[in-house]
């Protein structure tokens, strides 16, 4: 009888603590410090409302806690890496072949049915007509506010790895030659004279065998970054001074660990791979303090000694952070990174730096979210 009990109050006790424990994370910061990348944006805290609006408080709340209740990162990180080992399943991860894993949606999360990418991929998410005319007209807009302007534009939008590695992805994204919205996009763009437009998608599909793109990870790798920035600057070498430093690039053996991918499986510990990083012979940068106090979002800066190479700014997504950031800055004599990735560019921020040229890179992903509505 006292045995029996004990087993209940074992269990009671068991059951208590798994039920409060989130509570008592919130409240102590008793769970440990576990890194979670999730590749979108966590809910965030809503303000408090008053009572006539409790209704509208308790919508946003919800999605908040479920993002940050207690013992959140460590159940998921178990939970990823059970999927991971066993079934080879992980939440917003799709696992190819050969060890390739590859992004399922993009990264916003006020969003409650993102596209996924494979879906794109298949040619069946086009655009809807009305869509893909603001696309062409903000980006339209972005070349003719700079031409205004004096200022050379280059809009470089960035191949999905799903693209270029299709042959990796399961057999239900073996899709073949199925327009996405980028092609849509391009075509559209093309039609106008001299559209100002850095088009990597041939370029990196004759390339892919040297592996442009991390398999765990959903970023360029160095091969990736070399040919994307021997094309631009290649390109806006036509139009302004530049240095052209491709040929001083040589490559050595690294290896990368874990990647963002491996991350949401929580295997980044686990897992890595080789590649082959840029090494320069001699940078002529150096980083200096950012000319744009005021901007809220993360901005870098560089400059070197050599005054007749021209300002660059660059608008930019999470590709044009690292190794492509600090090819672009060798090219110019002052080069600006403002992380910050729209259709339309900041004509304040571009006031404010008086550029000789602009850089718009964005990820091809970034097409399947809802910039106009």
């Amino acid at each position: 009888m006292r045995t029996s009990w004990l087993i209940n109050g074992l269990f009671l006790g068991v059951f208590l603590l798994v039920v409060y424990a989130p509570i008592l994370d919130r409240v102590f910061n008793i769970a440990p410090n576990i890194e979670l990348r999730e590749n979108r944006d966590l809910a965030s805290k809503p303000e408090p409302q008053n009572k006539f609006r409790f209704k509208r408080f308790r919508k946003q709340f919800e999605p908040y806690f479920n993002d940050h209740f207690g013992f959140r990162k460590l159940l998921l990180t178990g939970y990823n890496r059970l999927h991971y080992s066993i079934f080879k399943t992980a939440n917003g991860v799709v696992f190819g072949e050969d060890d390739w894993l590859f992004l399922k949606q993009g990264v916003r999360s006020d969003l409650k049915n993102p596209t996924p990418i494979i879906k794109d991929l298949c040619g069946e998410a086009p655009f809807p007509e009305d869509e893909l005319e603001k696309w062409r007209n903000t980006l339209l807009t972005n070349w003719f506010g700079l031409k205004e302007r004096g200022i050379e534009y280059v809009y470089l939008p960035v191949p999905n790895k799903h693209r270029i590695y299709q042959k990796h992805l399961p057999k239900y994204g073996w899709c073949g030659d199925a327009p996405t919205r980028l092609d849509q996009l391009v075509d559209q763009l093309t039609k106008i004279t001299n559209y100002p437009i850095v088009d990597l998608r041939r370029t990196f599909s004759e390339s892919a065998e040297q592996q442009l793109y991390f398999k765990r990870d959903t970023h360029w790798n160095d091969r990736g970054v070399a040919i994307a920035y021997k094309n631009t600057v290649d390109q806006l070498g036509t139009q302004l001074p530049v240095r052209n430093v491709s040929n001083s690039l040589a490559f050595i053996d690294r290896r990368q660990q874990g990647g963002d991918l491996a991350l949401m499986t929580g295997m980044e510990r686990q897992v890595s791979e080789p590649y082959e990083a840029i090494q320069l012979s001699a940078s002529k940068t150096r980083e200096i303090k950012s000319p744009l106090p005021d901007v809220r979002q993360r901005v870098r800066a560089f400059e070197q000694d050599d005054k007749t190479l021209g300002t660059v700014l660059v608008f930019h997504d999470s590709f044009g952070v690292g190794t492509f950031s600090y090819l672009i800055a060798e090219s110019f004599s002052r080069a600006i990174f403002v992380q910050k990735a729209a259709p339309a560019i900041s004509m304040e921020i571009i006031n404010q730096v008086k550029p000789d040229v602009v850089i718009h890179e964005m990820v091809e992903r970034a097409l399947l979210l809802p910039y106009f509505k």
